[in-house]
């Protein structure tokens, strides 16, 4: 039996999972649409913030966890399936981070290059 704390925890990641992955799809569309640097820093922000909290809970979940589950095969084979979820949303959002980057990067370099265009009358 899954104590009610671990319960908990688990519905909470989940709301903040749902949550973490429409965010991460408001960068993409933000950057693929090309709103602009403005737009992209502003989506980015919100996601970061609710990628921390996910971790955050993550990490609670699996102190509790560690303190709760006993050590039959079964159990952990299910915390390994927990920790490789876990780990696939750090990447997924390693590697928003690294779009984000590449594309204000890219922002400032076309922005870089108009505003001399602009001054030296090219």
């Amino acid at each position: 039996m899954v104590p009610v704390e671990l319960k908990r925890l688990r519905v909470t990641r989940a709301a903040l999972r749902r949550s973490f992955t429409i965010s991460s799809k408001a960068v993409e569309e933000d950057m693929t649409n090309d709103t602009g640097a403005s737009k992209v820093k502003e989506s980015f922000a919100k996601f970061e913030d609710k990628a921390l909290r996910l971790f955050e809970m993550d990490s609670s979940f699996f102190e509790q966890a560690l303190l709760t589950i006993p050590e039959s095969e079964a159990d952990q084979n299910e915390f390994e399936r927990e920790f490789e979820q876990t780990e696939s949303y750090r990447d997924i959002y390693n590697a928003v981070k690294v779009k984000k980057d590449e594309y204000l990067q890219s922002s400032d370099d076309g922005n870089s290059s108009v505003s001399h265009a602009c001054s030296t009358g090219q």
